[in-house]
């Protein structure tokens, strides 16, 4: 079964490119689209205990500069494969529901979970599996 509208939902890591490659190797024809998507959380949410002077100015700062270096990776891996690259901000489960829907995507691919250790399925992973608007495809990394 081919798709013809397939977002690539992608942690910048060691496996992302099997995660892109099993996701192209979904597509149905010439015509279908690509969307790579990559979300990074709000460095407030990470570091939420951390107060100082300028905090908000100093994690919008890094947050662009970690925005920049995603897009800037992100293009390498994908290359001129004819695929529109996102970057968004925000909580992953939250944002990938809302872009694959906005989308009208119909098929949303991932890796099976992150860095945290032997898993079956992540967190990030399992939540977009139980509210997405479309076919999920988790591969195994």
């Amino acid at each position: 079964m081919g798709y013809n509208r397939i977002l690539i939902a992608l942690d910048i890591d060691d496996v992302c490119e099997d995660v892109l490659q099993k996701g192209l190797e979904m597509v149905s024809d010439s015509e279908s689209e690509i969307c790579v998507l990559h979300v990074v959380k709000p460095l407030a949410d990470e570091y939420s205990i951390v107060t100082a002077p300028n905090i908000n100015e100093l994690a919008e700062a890094f947050e662009r500069e970690v925005t920049d270096a995603a897009r800037t990776r992100l293009m390498e891996i994908v290359g001129v494969r004819g695929a529109e690259i996102e970057i968004e901000m925000g909580y992953p489960v939250k944002v990938i529901h809302e872009r694959a829907e906005e989308w009208a995507a119909d098929l949303i691919v991932m890796g099976s979970h992150g860095k945290k250790g032997f898993q079956l399925l992540g967190s990030t992973a399992n939540g977009v599996l139980h509210g997405a608007p479309c076919n999920v495809l988790t591969v195994r990394v």
